[in-house]
Parts: C-alpha cells; structure tokens; sequence
C-alpha cells in the first residue's frame, strides 16, 4: 500500500501539491490534524486489508490462533485496521479527545 502524508507545522498544503497529487490519481482522506491530509490511490486497500495480508503472508492463514497482535494508530487511516484485526488483535487509538470515535479497544492521550 502507498501512503503519503503532506505535514507542515506552519501551514497547510498549499493548492499547488494538492492538485499534483490530484492528478497523479490520488484523493485526499479526512484527517485528524487540522493540518493534515492523508493521500493514497484510489484502490480497494486500506490498512485493514494490508495488515490482514501482511499476517497471513508472513504467519500463514491460522495466524490468529498462533500469534498475539498490538495495534496502535493515531489517525483515521488507522480504524481501517483496527476495524479489521477487531476480534483478533489489541489495539490504541492515540487520541487527545475522548469525542473522536474508534474502534481501538482503548484509547491513549499521547504517545509520551
């Protein structure tokens, strides 16, 4: 899976790298950060599916009744994940707010 973040702690992306990633077939995904804009292509994957493939590659398909998964995530690219290993894995949400929705089974405040 490709993913890029576009961060700046001045400013958001300017209009200019937006359109670029627009037109190389790219679309932006809401994000935590108010200065923030997640990217990727425009494919049926996410990191729910990728962490799945990446288990069942590496630890064959019983993998769940073989090995314990931690998940962390600190945005909303995250819960794609999360929603996936659900069931199977322990995960965090690092998230400051108690109004943001998860599906971790537990949030953290910070990652200190």
């Amino acid at each position: 899976m490709i993913l890029s973040a576009l961060r700046s702690p001045e400013s958001p992306p300017s209009g200019a790298a937006i359109s670029a990633a627009e037109s190389a077939g790219n679309k932006a995904l809401p994000a935590s950060g108010d200065k923030d804009e997640r990217r990727k292509p425009p494919v049926a994957w996410d990191k729910g599916r990728a962490s799945i493939y990446i288990l069942r590659t590496a630890f064959g398909v019983d993998w769940s009744d073989r090995i314990r998964i931690i998940y962390a995530g600190d945005d909303v690219t995250d819960e794609d994940a999360m929603q996936a290993l659900k069931g199977m894995a322990f995960s965090f949400r690092v998230v400051s707010s108690n109004l943001t929705q998860t599906s971790a089974n537990m949030r953290l405040p910070s990652t200190d």
